[in-house]
């Protein structure tokens, strides 16, 4: 990939100090002194605006600010409000502290929400050096031909096109088609195919979120994937393309093609043991093999973890940072509750529940690395092989137990992924209508599935389709890696609570609202039927 050196630096004033141009020049950039009005960051893609801020404009600079500072950003380049007087250092902080808490009122830093901007002093040297230091990245292609952007809406929508038209810079043309099921908010994935010219490059995937998640992400990947994850087993993001601006990211990985989806794999298939070895003993091996063990009161771990992430989810999800704990906060289970008490009057209250977590006595168990969020859409299964693809590595990195990841899996597959079939309807006279009807697992099987205790054998020679045959291979693998029942009925259980909070979006696009309603009271339900019956279990031991 060709990219362009980017050396304009812009000076929105009337006159550019001496000392400044030396040091900016020296520095290997040009500066351009022009007016506020007349900068389009988009077209121009500077390395860096700087807009002094002195006696004379004090009352008007905020405007330029508000236009400029997210669409200078979004193109990599830096923002910097230069103070040329001392004595306004403040009123100018104040000022552009303003423009951040409309985006985080808890805010402490600028750099907490534009970490692109900065408010610096009339010091030549130290801005030259700010600007030689930065790396403004690929440059916006404004000739490129974007096609299937679809109906993202204001900052997302502007923020989205400029990303794409950095990152594949290179290219006259892309075309974008969604790929849906995607459970993370404000989060956007398309598959991407380019064509320079008139040849076609094999495609990419290309992932639009906050900037805070895709940087963690990049990093995760580098440090925890790279060199543990097996190579065919991993969809490789793209360095070069992965490409930052004010508020959001965009990052471009190579695509896993000739392959389907888990959630769609287990609909056509009735076995799935090769596939979950291949998961397990294949891509997950390395992590999995390098154990430490443990010995701790692990639902006090995920319920205290839950509590102390419930303290910043709110600014957490304004920044982008991932939500790595299993269980959400109590208080966002209390709809589930309700759900749950008209099956059951008897069903503890979320306090109850937490007390229990709490009380639960020490288990043994090992650690190790994790996906994080092992669920049937971060899988594909090659076609005509039993090899699997691993994506979305957000959430890894961290040690966790060993049960977390298979646990995961399987609720996901229990309770979130639909068997899809076409129904044709015909009328005389009338056309032919057809739609699809999704077909979640019912209330008896899912009583079977997550009556305690888990790790047993007694219903795996009846597996119905290919969810429940891979919840029985899932279970089958992690007996024989001696995870115990006690550890996999806590894990398990706080995942059906994960799932039972509002706002979880489930397989209710296919199934219905009514359908998701009803799976989310009862996984509830089930979740603390397996508490109750892990205490006891637990107890006797």
């Amino acid at each position: 990939m060709i990219v362009t050196q980017r050396k304009q630096v812009l000076w929105l004033g009337d006159h550019a100090p001496e000392e400044l141009q030396i040091a900016i020049s020296s520095a290997g950039s040009q500066l351009v002194v022009t007016s506020p009005d007349a900068v389009d960051p988009a077209r121009q893609n500077p390395r860096a605006i700087l807009l002094p801020v002195s006696k004379a404009n004090i009352g008007k600079f905020r405007g330029p600010v508000a236009r400029l500072l997210v669409p200078t950003l979004d193109v990599g380049a830096t923002f910097i409000v230069v103070v040329m007087d001392d004595t306004q250092a403040k009123t100018v902080s104040d000022a552009v502290m303003h423009l951040v808490h409309e985006k985080d009122s808890s805010a402490t830093d600028l750099h907490d929400v534009y970490p692109g901007c900065t408010v610096q002093p009339l010091h030549a040297s130290e801005i030259a050096r700010i600007i030689r230091t930065s790396d403004p990245g690929l440059m916006a292609n404004y000739n490129l031909h974007v096609q299937g952007l679809g109906a993202l809406e204001g900052e997302r929508h502007r923020s989205a096109e400029i990303l794409l038209r950095r990152a594949f810079s290179d290219c006259d043309r892309i075309a974008l088609t969604s790929l849906d099921g995607g459970r993370s908010e404000d989060c956007s994935v398309w598959k991407v195919e380019a064509h320079r010219g008139n040849e076609c490059c094999e495609p990419f995937v290309a992932k639009f979120a906050k900037r805070q998640t895709l940087e963690d992400e990049n990093s995760t990947w580098s440090q925890h994937v790279l060199d543990f994850v097996p190579f065919p087993f991993r969809a490789p993001p793209v360095d070069e393309r992965f490409v930052k601006g004010a508020t959001y990211g965009l990052l471009v990985s190579r695509l896993a093609s000739r392959s389907q989806r888990f959630d769609e794999y287990v609909g056509v298939v009735k076995s799935t043991e090769l596939t979950i070895v291949s998961l397990f003993d294949g891509a997950l091996r390395n992590w999995r093999r390098n154990t430490n063990a443990k010995e701790a009161q692990l639902g006090r771990i995920y319920a205290l973890a839950a509590d102390e992430s419930e303290k910043t989810r709110e600014s957490n999800a304004r920044q982008g940072r991932i939500r790595k704990n299993i269980l959400p906060g109590r208080a966002r289970l209390q709809d589930a509750y309700q759900l749950a008490v008209k099956l059951d009057h008897q069903v503890p209250s979320p306090d109850a529940l937490w007390q229990l977590l709490l009380d639960l006595p020490l288990i043994p168990y090992r650690e190790c690395k994790a996906h994080g969020d092992l669920n049937a859409r971060n899988v594909f299964v090659r076609w005509n092989a039993v090899d699997i693809i691993l994506i979305d590595f957000s959430h890894a990195g961290d040690n966790a137990p060993l049960s977390r990841d298979p646990s995961r899996l399987e609720v996901s597959l229990a309770f979130d992924v639909a068997t899809v079939s076409q129904v044709v309807q015909e009328r005389p006279g009338e056309k032919v209508t057809r739609a699809f009807v999704g077909k979640m697992l019912n209330d008896e099987l899912l009583h079977v599935l997550y009556g305690p205790p888990l790790l047993r054998r007694q219903w795996w020679r009846n597996a119905e389709d290919g969810r429940t045959d891979a919840i029985r291979q899932i279970r089958v693998h992690v007996i024989g890696e001696g995870v115990s029942n006690a550890e996999y009925q806590i894990t398990t259980a706080c995942h059906l609570l994960n799932y039972a909070r509002p706002g979880q979006k489930t397989a209710s696009e296919i199934a219905g609202a009514e359908e998701a309603e009803r799976l989310r009271g009862l996984s509830y339900l089930l979740a603390a039927r397996l508490l109750k019956h892990t205490r006891d279990l637990l107890a006797k031991a």
